[in-house]
């Protein structure tokens, strides 16, 4: 793939921009056997709640119940809606690990941003924010565009492309707001 095929390789649905974020990314389609799915990191979110559930309780199963899905803070059952620690293990199964923005010393191992904000849906007013209101999407560098925004819930992401200069303003801006974060994406191989 060229940097002139930088694309949203994935459209948002139900509350998956975790697997959205990482597949635009990464430009991984499903074609590609590394391609990021929400088997994947309902595995990974499971995972990351049972280990946390055989830390608070005696309990030494190795099952959950519903209710402890239901109840997890890495997702939400059938939706999605996933944590950070889930997005952070599922990348560096792939070799990137994320940093706190802003940071130094990244060299040329930049693959680019994952940025998590405040969001608004229907299924969350609806719900009175039982269902999350957090978005993920990537940002990731181009050689003709400078920096390209891919967010599986913008229809066109080329129009929000960013001059290379223009970068670490719109860093600043995004996590100015209150309850944003930003994290670089660092290739560790």
């Amino acid at each position: 793939m060229t940097d002139n095929d930088i694309r949203i390789v994935d459209v948002q649905r139900r509350q998956l921009c975790a697997v959205h974020a990482i597949n635009n990314l990464l430009q991984l389609s499903s074609a590609d056997p590394d391609v990021a799915t929400k088997e994947e990191l309902d595995e990974i979110a499971d995972s990351l709640t049972l280990v946390e559930k055989q830390l608070s309780s005696s309990s030494s199963s190795g099952t959950l119940s519903w209710y402890d899905r239901v109840r997890s803070n890495h997702s939400m059952p059938v939706l999605g809606n996933y944590s950070y620690e889930v997005l952070e293990a599922a990348l560096m199964k792939r070799g990137v690990h994320l940093h706190w923005w802003p940071c130094s010393n990244l060299g040329n191992n930049l693959v680019g941003y994952v940025i998590n904000v405040g969001s608004s849906s229907i299924l969350n007013t609806m719900t009175m924010g039982l269902f999350g209101g957090r978005h993920w999407y990537a940002i990731v560098p181009n050689k003709n565009l400078g920096w390209v925004e891919l967010d599986s819930k913008k229809v066109d992401s080329r129009s929000a492309a960013l001059a290379i200069q223009d970068v670490n303003a719109y860093l600043q801006e995004v996590a100015a707001i209150d309850g944003n974060l930003v994290f670089a994406c660092v290739m560790t191989q």
